[in-house]
């Protein structure tokens, strides 16, 4: 699986699905895709304020796109989580300040190379 069809995958064929098991590589190519996503569309919306020189209700309105990215960045956290054997659940850590940090270096760690109670092991990003 390429970058772009783990992305592609996160956002239409699993949007808020927390089924399964997902591979660092996808993981981590969302994190960064919704990074680089909200701050472009961030910096988009302050240019488009800057030249237009008042806010109105589009602006306020295209705020809230990014948000619609939210839950496959959650899906896909809980699907890591299930990659490494441990609940769904362990997101909400990602909550609590400084816990979080702490919670962080969980996703980092390798998947299990067999199949567990949540699915067989998911394919790798080349």
């Amino acid at each position: 699986m390429h970058v772009w069809q783990a992305i592609w995958q996160c956002i239409w064929k699993k949007y808020a699905s927390g089924k399964g098991r997902a591979s660092r590589g996808e993981w981590l190519a969302y994190c960064v895709f919704y990074l680089c996503f909200c701050g472009l569309w961030i910096c988009g919306i302050f240019s488009l304020m800057y030249w237009c020189g008042d806010v109105n209700l589009i602006d306020f309105t295209l705020g809230y796109v990014p948000f619609f990215l939210l839950p496959p960045l959650v899906a896909v956290t809980v699907r890591r989580l299930h990659d490494i054997s441990k609940t769904g659940w362990l997101s909400w850590l990602y909550l609590v300040p400084l816990i979080n940090i702490l919670a962080l270096g969980l996703l980092f760690m390798p998947g299990k190379p067999y199949a567990n109670r949540f699915g067989p092991e998911p394919v790798a990003i080349n």
